[in-house]
This record gives C-alpha cells, sequence and structure tokens, in this order.
C-alpha cells in the first residue's frame, strides 16, 4: 500500500513539474499561460516593429498585453506595428529609441504606454522620426480616418521626436472621442503642430501634462497644441510650451471652430501668443485658466482674433510675466495690459 501511494505522489509531482515545464516554455516563446500577455522581443522578424506586430497577432480576438519593455537602445520600426489592430491593446514601450520609417498610427481601443520622459538617469521612451520618414505627416497618429470615430486610444509617457523635418507634425488626431488623448508625453523638433486634434466628431478626449519644445524645426508658423473643428467640449491642461530666441513660435495653444471645453494651466515663452482664440474660425463657450506668459518674446498671452461669431469665453487667472499685453481682445476693442487678471469675458468688456 505504501509503494503504491509513494508512485501516486511521484506521478502527481511529475504532472506538476511538467505543467511548469510547458508554462516556462510558453514564457521563453514570448507568450504566457493566459494568452493574455506577450513578450514582443521574443517573436521573429526583421526589425522591432515586425516583431510586435507578430505579438500582437498571437493576442486572441479579446485583446491583451503586448510588452516591448526588452528591447533596449536604437530599435527599427520600418512600418507601422499597428496596422490592422482589430482588438484592445495594451503596448508597453521601455528605454529604447525606435527610429520610425513611417507614421505609428493607433486603431481604436489602442494605447501605447512608455517607461516616462528623457531626464537625468532615465533614457525614457521615444518615438523618433528616421531620416526617411515622409515630410507633412505625423509621426503618431490617432485614428485611422477623418471619416472614423475613436474612443479609448491614447499615448502615454512617452517622448517624440519629429527629427526637424519638414512639416512634421508630433501627434495627429481625427475624431478621437472619450478616454482618448495625449498624457505625460514630451514632444520636440516638431516645426508644424505639436499635437494636432480635429474632426467634427472630436469630443471630451484630453490632453494633460504635456511638453513641447520645436527647437530647430520651429517657425513663425508653428503651434505648440491645435485644436479645430471640435463640436463638443474637451479638455487640454498643464501645457508647456517653450520654443526659442533664435525661431520663435507662434502659439502655444490655438483654437479655432470649436465650441465649449477647458483651457487650463498653459504657459508659453518664445512664442507670439500663449492662447490664441478664433483665427479661422469662431470661438464660442470656452473657459481657460491660468495662462501665463513671460518676457522671453511673448507678446500676449491671450489674443482673440477679430473674426466674426466668437463668443462665450471665460478667461480666468491670467499673468503676463513680462508679455508686453495680457489681454488682446482684437474681436471686442480692448487690451489689457495689467500683469495680472483675475476674470475676464467678452460679455463684461
Amino acid at each position: 500500500m505504501d509503494t503504491i501511494v509513494f508512485k501516486k505522489r511521484v506521478f502527481r509531482i511529475f504532472l506538476f513539474c511538467f505543467a511548469v515545464s510547458l508554462g516556462q516554455s510558453d514564457v521563453m516563446n514570448g507568450q504566457s499561460n493566459s494568452q493574455t500577455v506577450v513578450y514582443a522581443d521574443k517573436f521573429p522578424g526583421d526589425d522591432a516593429a515586425a516583431k510586435i506586430s507578430a505579438a500582437i497577432a498571437s493576442l486572441s480576438s479579446d485583446g491583451g498585453i503586448v510588452d516591448a519593455t526588452n528591447f533596449k537602445g536604437i530599435q527599427y520600426t520600418h512600418a507601422n506595428p499597428l496596422a490592422g489592430v482589430n482588438k484592445p491593446l495594451l503596448l508597453l514601450l521601455g528605454p529604447s529609441t525606435f527610429l520610425a520609417d513611417a507614421p505609428w498610427v493607433l486603431p481604436p481601443a489602442v494605447i501605447v504606454r512608455g517607461m516616462g520622459r528623457l531626464y537625468i538617469g532615465n533614457k525614457g521612451s521615444v518615438i523618433k522620426a528616421s531620416s526617411k520618414f515622409p515630410k507633412n505627416t505625423a509621426v503618431i497618429q490617432i485614428g485611422l480616418s477623418a471619416n472614423g470615430f475613436t474612443q479609448g486610444t491614447r499615448i502615454e509617457n512617452l517622448n517624440i521626436d519629429g527629427s526637424a523635418i519638414e512639416g512634421v507634425s508630433g501627434v495627429l488626431s481625427e475624431n478621437s472621442g472619450e478616454q482618448s488623448g495625449v498624457f505625460f508625453v514630451d514632444i520636440g523638433h516638431c516645426g508644424k503642430y505639436g499635437i494636432h486634434f480635429t474632426g467634427a466628431n472630436s469630443q471630451f478626449f484630453s490632453i494633460e501634462n504635456v511638453e513641447i519644445y520645436p527647437q530647430d524645426a520651429g517657425t513663425p508658423e508653428t503651434v505648440g497644441i491645435y485644436i479645430d473643428g471640435l463640436a463638443l467640449p474637451a479638455t487640454v491642461q498643464n501645457v508647456t510650451v517653450v520654443a526659442t530666441k533664435e525661431r520663435p513660435a507662434l502659439a502655444a495653444v490655438q483654437l479655432d471652430r470649436t465650441y465649449g471645453g477647458v483651457y487650463e494651466s498653459i504657459h508659453g515663452e518664445y512664442v507670439s501668443h500663449v492662447l490664441q482664440i478664433g483665427v479661422t474660425g469662431p470661438v464660442n463657450g470656452i473657459v481657460a485658466m491660468n495662462i501665463s506668459g513671460s518676457n522671453n518674446g511673448v507678446t500676449d498671452v491671450v489674443l482673440v482674433s477679430p473674426i466674426q461669431g466668437t463668443s462665450g469665453f471665460q478667461l480666468g487667472g491670467l499673468n503676463s510675466f513680462g508679455s508686453k499685453c495680457t489681454i488682446n481682445d482684437m474681436r471686442n476693442g480692448v487690451s489689457n495690459k495689467n500683469p495680472s487678471v483675475g476674470t475676464y469675458s467678452d460679455e463684461k468688456k
């Protein structure tokens, strides 16, 4: 009897060890037991994009997590690693610089999350335009087309580098909706827009904790964040846009053809206008708070252009910090050069 019990125990231990071995084999092949987490560096492919794409394809239709944090140093992406994705996805990036020959285009319900900004002791996660990157294109696009509608799609904890290629923007989004946006992202060397959100279906997205440095790509037409054509509100907050004395930019944030929204805690340096309202189309019903300039080349903290139709805006907590003008409301013929302005609206001009 004791011999039989002993043999049963040995057999159970064998089965357990065999199961563990299978699990370890799955992990070594880039897959977890549950198939909801896969490791991109374990998959075949000619470059990081191909490996990431293969890892995504291995997930079920329920989606999952692709862990690309084991990529280190310079990694090449000759194509969009997210092409054809039609399942929920969280892509994790590590301390690597991904040199992109083509834009990264995020379909709906895709999140790309890095390990943070470039800083002392932190290499960060960088998506950078290569020398082959096309002109007049955005490094990252949120959404597939102007006719679609994108929800739950965002980039987080990343650095985006446009490499000062002509007409390049950092992020372009068309028709983004709830739980979409840009969070904790640094953008550099982009001469057109740092971020451009547009589309009549855009609504309730967020752009938060963003820093934009055009640097050697800056021109007198460069805009840090351009919001255009929104039919419903959005949120933009905690934004810093700093150009250079040699290459000043036009505006930290520009709004056109936009209805509603909150724009809060925006700071600009070496930009003509920190917040520019209604240049090519009317802006209605926005709230802008805690907007600040500096004595570094800022003409207006807030500029309201004279275009017809702009109305219903509320401004508060404006600080010039040496800017030439705090409020330049060309629409209503008001110029306020006080260093600080508590509240202002077009209804109390």
